[in-house]
């Protein structure tokens, strides 16, 4: 049995209809000790006070209100600072979406699961069939793919509202950037980054009236969520004409397609642009700035050089009608995408990558 006294529940509120009364109604029903509830009312239009007016006579309950619309990841973090300046003795706090896609024994099960793993994040986990509306199908399995691909993290809802945060996490995340739905996804990343587990529970795949009442706004949102992948890409795009440019600009110097002067103006451009990469990624993308991490790195990049040089000779004594440039151009191409499997199993392993999971 979940303890009452050691959990909240957190729902974000944005123009509310009967199903958050329904929602508070089921917790306090259906648990026969409170558990603490805080609801955010996100800048609500005042039409909608109503249903939070009523929600304050129940105990062990606080609304708090934003007095104008923020964001979802915002609304988290107002709850999140509430529960550390308040509510101390909270071990962790279960988000929940108010507009009925979530139910109350799914809510139960992650809390559950969250008291047998206090150090992991637990996600309820929805399964993407052929009746889910086609903006939230194709948008998750998206989202679930880049991230994958991206940093190797596996998870089959990287979407979902029903998360289980444990408190000592409450202080950090509310430095993680990102006020709207983003804010979810950045809070992936934040597990990564602190090799944080996250369990994932299966729940139910609820949809009410195609997802009408889903306040995701598909373009503004879509672009904030993906932004965070495109860092990474564009990061490496970065690098990759620094390089280019800089070989060519070698070669031209140098007036010479030959074995030593490829590997020269291979071994100029490689520094140039792996200490701009590098840059990009302890600033930008990775934020990791661990002496190891930085010599694998480095010794990744010698490998790289060695190997662009080898197969770009190869390549341009077989067919020398090609610019060495654009032979270049593909086989860095392949290289990006094995240093970047490379970088993310050896060099900023995962703790799954460590533990073989």
């Amino acid at each position: 049995m979940v303890s009452a006294h050691e959990q909240a529940i957190i729902i974000p509120s944005l123009d509310p209809d009967q199903r958050l009364l329904d929602l508070v109604k089921n917790i306090r029903q259906g648990h026969d000790s409170q558990l603490f509830i805080v609801v955010v009312n996100d800048g609500s239009d005042a039409s909608y006070d109503n249903y939070f007016d009523q929600l304050k006579d129940y105990p062990r309950l606080k609304v708090l209100k934003h007095e104008q619309n923020y964001g979802k990841g915002r609304a988290l973090k107002t709850a999140f600072r509430y529960l550390l300046d308040e509510q101390s003795q909270i071990s962790s706090a279960v988000t929940i979406d108010s507009d009925g896609q979530h139910t109350f024994e799914d809510m139960m099960a992650c809390l559950e699961e969250a008291q047998k793993h206090p150090e992991a994040f637990i996600f309820g986990a929805r399964h993407f069939g052929e009746d889910v509306p086609l903006r939230s199908k194709f948008g998750n399995i998206m989202t679930r793919k880049l991230l994958r691909f991206l940093t190797g993290m596996n998870l089959e809802d990287t979407q979902t509202g029903l998360r289980v945060i444990p408190s000592q996490y409450f202080e950090p995340l509310l430095d993680v950037e990102g006020d709207r739905f983003e804010y979810e996804m950045n809070m992936i990343l934040f597990a990564k980054k602190h090799q944080i587990p996250i369990i994932e529970v299966g729940i139910s795949t609820i949809y009410l009236d195609d997802n009408a009442s889903s306040h995701f706004k598909v373009l503004r949102d879509s672009f904030a969520i993906y932004s965070i992948f495109l860092k990474y890409i564009a990061a490496s795009l970065v690098s990759f004409v620094i390089d280019l440019a800089c070989f060519a600009l070698c070669l031209a110097v140098i007036g010479h397609q030959n074995f030593t002067a490829i590997t020269t103006a291979t071994v100029i451009a490689r520094c140039i642009s792996a200490l701009a990469n590098y840059l990009m990624n302890r600033l930008v993308v990775f934020k990791a700035n661990s002496r190891q991490s930085l010599l694998k790195y480095g010794l990744l990049v010698i490998v790289q050089m060695l190997s662009s040089s080898l197969l770009v000779t190869a390549f341009n004594h077989w067919l020398p009608a090609l610019p060495a440039t654009l032979i270049k151009l593909f086989v860095d191409a392949f290289l990006f995408i094995l240093n970047y499997h490379i970088q993310k199993h050896f060099i900023f392993p995962t703790k799954e990558d460590v533990n073989g999971l």
